[in-house]
């Protein structure tokens, strides 16, 4: 695919899958470091795969909707990504939306499941 730049100037771009970037780029070489630690690209595509495999064995679909509600860390970084390997579409929630907003989200979009940071779960439990 090409895309025009300044005037006459034409650059060349190869589309790629943000989670075959994550692939492409496995390896050793730090990627995230958060309050937890800090995790190579390997790792945090394991997490990601392992979050896809329970996606799936619960039912998730392409094109179905997943509430991601989390803090920023690696572990949401890894739930996206797991999300967008079983080609779901991704409905982020912030941690600190009020109960109102967590429950017309979740019946608006009908999701098929939620991931919640586990700091969040107690609070939200009333709902889920």
């Amino acid at each position: 695919m090409t895309c025009p730049l300044n005037g006459d100037m034409e650059r060349t771009v190869t589309p790629i899958l943000v989670t075959q970037f994550l692939e492409n780029q496995l390896s050793d070489r730090t990627a995230i470091v958060d309050k937890m630690g800090e995790y190579t690209y390997a790792e945090i595509n394991l997490q990601a795969e392992n979050i896809a495999k329970w996606l799936t064995n619960s039912g998730v679909k392409t094109g179905e909707r997943v509430v991601l509600c989390g803090i920023n860390s690696s572990r949401l970084v890894a739930a996206l990504f797991g999300i967008l390997k079983v080609d779901a579409v991704i409905v982020p929630l912030h941690p600190d939306s009020s109960i109102a907003r967590f429950q017309f989200v979740i019946q608006d979009c009908l999701p098929t499941a939620i991931i919640i940071d586990c700091n969040f779960l107690q609070t939200h439990a009333k709902i889920l």
